[in-house]
């Protein structure tokens, strides 16, 4: 930045606290005035909200109406998201508004690029009681760095570009992880409308079986892979946060040492119904009590693993689960879970679309978590006097460029 200025936040904008009409009368609800919650954040611009609020809940509440162009910014249990109003709204308490005493001296879109990157340290702020939070006083204090208006526009603008493209690399991801399930559907049909035939699994399993209890004691540093819940993620084996153990020579452990061909099904907790085939990198790891070995010959390992993470396979689950508060699926209630039974070329035909789909994704996880690192190393760059925007032109000029590519090469 060219200007080593800052300015106390609350030196800067009127910084205005929302609030939650009572629930209870119900004159006060669904009226005129758009009312704002976290949730109706997510998109950085707020053009309509999910609630409303009428003049009487609004009069009789802490909540206020705030002018188009206000920027917000949540300060309870999720700390730091930001947006822009696009119309007059109220707000809960959980987000506040900051309107600019003086639209000369700071630029929203700077301002709410800045406190995005400060994020990490507000949260640390807000640390201390059951949930997260950042009052008044501690915004208030914030310092902000003020370059001339002019350089704060072409930071926003540059900024705003780059998460443009990163929000169109998320948005990509999504949805081709999306695609399969429609073209799942288009291949074998529903439940309610199926293509083909459906199967009992039981029908089909060489070999069912969960892993033991009281391996805690056997991790080490080195030595095989074993697989918890949370590493079986839905139709991939996740090697993130995996353990490792050194396995005990008996027949327990032969029992619950998977082969490439077997597919992993997590049966209990909030994370049931994971399916996975293990492929040859996984071969001779072991599995945790929470995750069942399905073994059979009837069906392509993909296939099977993708059958029982479609729609219609976790609906299944989700009915023959048992418990409330830790649900969890016996043998019985997996060989009951009904598989499409289409022919063997049409099964193939999947398989083989399933590993191309899995190759577009690592692709496109790969280029999302490039633009992640991207803006985040041109967000803390800004705000350290460290980007070249010489070659940008001014606010009042010709718009900053729209490929991404020269954007990034820019700096």
């Amino acid at each position: 930045m060219s200007s080593n200025k800052t300015e106390k936040l609350g030196a800067l904008c009127k910084v205005l606290a929302g609030g939650t009409p009572s629930r209870s009368k119900k004159t006060y609800w669904n009226g005129g005035i758009p009312w704002v919650k976290i949730s109706d954040m997510l998109q950085g611009h707020i053009h309509f909200t999910d609630e409303s609020i009428t003049q009487e809940g609004l009069d009789n509440s802490a909540a206020r109406l705030l002018p188009k162009g206000t920027l917000l910014l949540s300060i309870f249990a999720t700390i730091g998201r930001t947006a822009i109003l696009e119309i007059e709204a109220a707000t809960n308490q959980a987000v506040v508004g900051l309107i600019p005493k003086r639209s000369d001296e700071i630029d929203v879109g700077y301002l709410r690029r800045h406190l995005e990157a400060q994020v990490s340290s507000l949260v640390q702020q807000g640390r201390g009681g059951a949930q997260s939070n950042i009052n008044g006083a501690i915004l208030k204090n914030l310092d902000i760095p003020l370059p001339p208006l002019d350089e704060q526009k072409r930071i926003a603008a540059v900024l705003d570009k780059a998460d443009a493209l990163r929000r169109q690399r998320q948005e990509s991801l999504q949805l081709t992880e999306k695609l399969l399930q429609s073209v799942f559907i288009d291949m074998f049909g529903t439940e309610l409308e199926p293509l083909c035939p459906r199967a009992r699994l039981s029908e089909h399993l060489d070999f069912i079986t969960s892993g033991g209890r009281g391996w805690s004691k056997y991790y080490a540093g080195e030595g095989d892979k074993f697989i918890r819940s949370l590493d079986v993620r839905m139709n991939e084996i996740s090697d993130a946060e995996m353990v490792r153990v050194k396995a005990p020579k008996n027949a327990e452990a032969d029992r619950t040492r998977i082969r490439e061909g077997d597919v992993l099904l997590t049966i209990t907790g909030s994370l049931i119904g994971r399916a996975a085939p293990v492929t040859a990198r996984h071969a001779g790891d072991y599995i945790s009590q929470h995750v069942a070995i399905l073994r059979t010959q009837g069906f392509m390992p993909e296939f099977l693993a993708w059958a029982i993470s479609t729609e219609e396979g976790q609906r299944q689950i989700q009915r023959h689960q048992t418990g409330q508060t830790k649900p969890g699926l016996n043998f019985e209630q997996i060989g009951r879970l009904m598989i499409p039974r289409p022919t063997e070329s049409a099964e193939r035909k999947f398989s083989e679309l399933i590993q191309r789909h899995h190759s577009i994704l690592a692709e496109q996880r790969a280029a999302v978590e490039q633009t992640e690192s991207l803006f985040s190393s041109l967000q803390q760059r800004a705000f350290r006097d460290k980007l070249n925007l010489s070659r940008l032109p001014s606010a009042s000029g010709s718009a900053v460029p729209r490929t991404s590519q020269p954007l990034f090469a820019s700096f």
